[in-house]
């Protein structure tokens, strides 16, 4: 006698209809992603070779040992360059000092005064007269204009529609003789401040012809306040000081040695 089995069809068809089938077989796929393709991507990623970076560290620092046995660092130029300003480093470290008090930079403002004193600059006006159009004519044009304006009453502070046109200005503020000579030449500069102030005078030779000026202004040289420069009088104090730090340093490490400079056979 047979004994009938489990309908195997009817199973299925029920446990399609389940809930339960789809959530299971869900979960199964995702944890079989994860555990095909995520996770050895994961461990990679956080988990570096250790060993084959301790072994580049070993192999660096045993044959680093071994120049350094060997002497290879002695005669090198580049390797002694940087080591000397590894040690001019350490010289002039600002850490190494405390800030300058308004005290310390007024005093040295005061001692080295001819490196922040303003010169004197002047102010004036000037017409063109072009070698290049008149000629040798263009010092005399220039004389009888010059006796024209001082025939007036009352002559033109600026007189730009006289003379002849001229690539620079007609009227030019404060300046100081350094500017003025880099613009017209030193000759110019040196008879422009030898000229009395508020009369056309001339005329005068520069690097592009003749002028006739009138200076208008002259202002005096002058030692600045503090506050007008203090970033140069910081910078440049610091930088003395470390210089002064650093040949101390040097001088002691200095009397510890005696250096004998071979000069090579030629």
């Amino acid at each position: 006698m047979r004994v009938p089995g489990p309908d195997l069809a009817a199973l299925w068809r029920r446990l399609a209809q389940e809930r339960l089938t789809y959530f299971l077989l869900a979960g199964g796929l995702v944890y079989w992603i994860g555990a095909t393709w995520i996770r050895p991507q994961t461990v990679a990623a956080k988990r570096p070779d250790t060993s084959r970076l301790s072994a580049g560290a070993a192999r660096e620092e045993a044959l680093y040992r071994q120049a350094l046995a060997s002497g290879l660092a002695k005669d090198d130029p580049i390797i002694r360059r940087r080591l000397v300003q590894k040690m001019e480093f350490l010289f002039q470290d600002p850490a190494l000092a405390a800030p300058p008090t308004d005290g310390e930079l007024s005093a040295y403002l005061l001692r080295h005064a001819d490196r922040y004193r303003e010169p004197e600059r002047i102010a004036f006006s000037q017409i063109f007269f072009s070698r290049s159009r008149r000629g040798a004519a263009a010092i005399d044009d220039a004389r009888r204009e010059l006796e024209q304006l001082r025939r007036q009453s009352h002559p033109p502070e600026l007189s730009p529609d006289v003379g002849d046109p001229f690539m620079l200005d007609y009227d030019f503020p404060a300046e100081a003789s350094e500017e003025i000579a880099a613009q017209f030449g030193a000759s110019f500069a040196s008879a422009l401040a030898a000229q009395a102030t508020g009369t056309w005078q001339g005329p005068l030779e520069s690097v592009f012809g003749v002028h006739l000026v009138r200076v208008r202004s002259r202002m005096d040289g002058r030692l600045p306040a503090l506050a007008e420069v203090r970033d140069r009088v910081l910078l440049h104090f610091i930088n003395e000081r470390e210089k002064a730090a650093s040949d101390r340093a040097y001088a002691e490490i200095r009397s510890h040695y005696q250096v004998v400079i071979q000069q090579e056979n030629q």
